[in-house]
Formats: structure tokens, C-alpha cells, sequence
């Protein structure tokens, strides 16, 4: 009974610590990624914040002019009705476009509070794979390494393939 070790796939050694080290490359680049996406959300939120906000302000600015226009209107024409359908239309359709704006306000308000939540969910995983890819996995790859070693030391000391041995 033969109770040797068969030592004939060291390089399958080698390709796993390959594999492994190329996992971690890929790894960290999805979470330097991911983390930049955290980053430019949060940017992107805080811009459309802004920008909508502007816009309630000047889509507000058009309806107070709208307004105005209808109130001359009617002044002009001592209160009736005379042809001032078009500015009513006019001062409807700010309105909803004031209304339209508010709305996107309060969607980005309600997505700024949700997004420091969103990212805690993220934060806790990503740091946990980025603890395991920089101490468990840089281990495994020494560990690795130093079991190649050994096994290329131990089989420089065999004799060659088909010697006798004594």
C-alpha cells in the first residue's frame, strides 16, 4: 500500500492564487465604483434639489406675470369675460407648471431622506467585503504562496520520474 502523496498539480496552486488575486482586483474596483456612485447620488440629489427649487421660483415669477396679465385684462374691460380666455389658459397652465415643479421638490426631498438609509444598507456589506478582501483574502493568497513553496521545495528534492531509488 502506498501512502505517498501525489504532488503532480502544484500549478493548480498557482492558478487558484490567480484566481484569488485577480477576484480581489475585481472586487475592490466594484467597490471603488460603487462607492463613487454613493458619491455622485448624493450630488445628483443635492443639484436637482436646486435646480427645481429655482424652477418653483421662477415658474412662480411666470404665474404672478400671468396673473397680472389677466387682471389688466379685466380691468381694461371692467370685469366682463371679454376675450380673456387665453389669458386664464395662460395663468392654468402656470399654475400646473408651478404645481409640476413643487412636486419634483418634494420628490427629491423624499429621496434625500432616503438615501442616507439606502446607503447605510450598502455601507455595512461593502465594508465587511472590503475587510475580508484586505486581511482574509491577502492571508489566503500568502498562504498560498508559502504552499507552493513548500511543495516546489519538497519536489525538487525527489528523484526525477522513472529513477530507481535505492
Amino acid at each position: 500500500m502506498n501512502h505517498g502523496a501525489k504532488l503532480t498539480d502544484v500549478d493548480l496552486l498557482r492558478e487558484l492564487h490567480a484566481a484569488l488575486a485577480k477576484f480581489g482586483v475585481q472586487a475592490q474596483t466594484a467597490l471603488d465604483n460603487a462607492n463613487a456612485e454613493v458619491r455622485r447620488a448624493s450630488e445628483f440629489l443635492e443639484r436637482q434639489r436646486a435646480y427645481w427649487q429655482q424652477e418653483v421660483n421662477r415658474r412662480q415669477e411666470e404665474l404672478n406675470r400671468a396673473k397680472a396679465d389677466l387682471s389688466r385684462h379685466r380691468w381694461i374691460h371692467d370685469g366682463e369675460r371679454v376675450g380673456g380666455s387665453e389669458k386664464e389658459l395662460l395663468v392654468h397652465r402656470a399654475r400646473q407648471r408651478v404645481r409640476e415643479a413643487e412636486e419634483k421638490v418634494e420628490a427629491v426631498r423624499r429621496w434625500r431622506r432616503q438615501l442616507p438609509q439606502a446607503i447605510a444598507d450598502y455601507e455595512g456589506p461593502g465594508r465587511r467585503l472590503a475587510g475580508m478582501l484586505e486581511a482574509d483574502l491577502r492571508g489566503m493568497l500568502a498562504k498560498l504562496e508559502e504552499r507552493s513553496a513548500a511543495l516546489d521545495a519538497y519536489l525538487a528534492l525527489l528523484p526525477p520520474e522513472g529513477a530507481q531509488t535505492p
